[in-house]
């Protein structure tokens, strides 16, 4: 979440200051605060995607070893 919050961080600092000098009503900062959180899951879920691939694929080619390999 941090990670999100660093690249949106102008957005989210001018709503949050926005918040607590203005009426103090919070539903802006939720929808923005939660929009920043669906962002930072589906990053993670790619992140999690690509070494779940590459996990995979070392565990696929574990047993095949450098003498198997052909030479061009």
């Amino acid at each position: 979440m941090s990670a999100q919050i660093r690249k949106e961080r102008k957005q989210y600092y001018t709503i949050l200051e926005k918040t607590q000098k203005g009426s103090l009503e919070i539903t802006e900062w939720i929808q923005r605060f939660l929009s920043c959180l669906i962002a930072a899951l589906r990053s993670t879920d790619v992140t999690l995607n690509r070494v779940i691939y590459k996990a995979d694929f070392w565990v696929r080619h574990a047993a095949t070893g450098m003498k198997d390999r052909k030479h061009y």
